[in-house]
């Protein structure tokens, strides 16, 4: 597809919109407007446009199931999501130091223990 700089023939704004529309979505994957025949094609849902893919639930929801809110602060999924969201970030500050903590602690324990075992 030509850029619009390289289109020979003076476009009305209109038309200029369209073509710029057109560059969008084939180029960010949303409808492939050289290569598709469907007439209906451009109306599919496309998983591009997504408003939950990439959204901000579903990084909390992946925040708190992998930073273990329920079990470090006992919130359910819908109490977390409640929350203000000065208090959610401070809840994954926390919950990110108690991980850290738990891991460096079996750490330790691991290196103890294979001490003892090379003895």
């Amino acid at each position: 597809m030509a850029t619009l700089l390289q289109v020979k023939k003076k476009l009305s704004p209109v038309l200029a919109r369209q073509y710029l529309l057109e560059q969008y979505e084939t180029r960010y994957g949303v409808f492939d407007h050289d290569a598709s025949k469907d007439p209906l094609a451009l109306v599919y849902f496309n998983e591009s446009e997504s408003a939950v893919v990439g959204s901000l639930l579903q990084r909390r929801m992946v925040q708190y199931r992998e930073r273990e809110v329920k079990d470090i602060f006992g919130l359910s999924w819908s109490e977390f999501l409640a929350r203000p969201h000065f208090e959610v970030e401070l809840i994954l500050d926390e919950c990110d130091k108690v991980l850290n903590e738990r891991s460096r602690a079996e750490a330790i324990k691991l290196a103890r223990l294979e001490a003892e075992a090379g003895k």
